[in-house]
Order: structure tokens, then sequence, then C-alpha cells
């Protein structure tokens, strides 16, 4: 989650909806589930949901809550780091 919430300080809103529909066309996830958790990317059109609320969402199953979270990571390597899985290292939290 660290990923996606550091990357939401240097995507734009539009490369947030690239990534959601992405996700959605590719893998058949409902948009409208995904919206749910691309706030922590900052897609506009998602509520602005704290963690427990996020969860909350997905029946309070912390899995299917992190399902999600690596969907999006997925969705933003395919749209923005042009497929390269390293695009995601940028985000890595330092010591």
């Amino acid at each position: 989650m660290g990923w996606l919430v550091a990357a939401r300080e240097q995507i734009t809103e539009d490369q947030a909806r690239d990534a959601v529909t992405w996700v959605s066309d590719s893998l058949g996830i409902k948009h409208d589930d995904l919206v749910q958790a691309a706030g922590f990317i900052g897609h506009p059109d998602a509520p602005n949901l704290t963690l427990n609320e996020g969860i909350e969402h997905y029946g309070g199953n912390l899995i299917t809550f992190t399902l999600y979270m690596v969907m999006l990571c997925g969705g933003l390597v395919a749209t923005v780091g042009d497929g390269d899985p390293d695009w995601l290292k940028q985000f890595d939290l330092t010591a």
C-alpha cells in the first residue's frame, strides 16, 4: 500500500483513472469495486477512505482488500510504468 500512497503524489488523476480502467478491462473486475480502493492513488471519483473504512467496504476481509491493492499496483505498472515492475521501486520505503 505504501507504493500506492507514494505514487499518488506523482501521478495525475487521469493516470489514476487509466490504471483503474486497465485493471477493470484486463481482469474483468467491476469498475465500481476498484474505484472504492482507488482513493489511495488519487482517483477523483473515489471516496476518501481511511484504511479501516477501505477494509470494511470489502466485507472486513483484509485479504480481499489487499488483493485490490495489488491489482491497483499492477494497473499502475501497466499504464504509468510502461509494463516495467521496477517502476514501483521508486516508491520503496527507505530507512
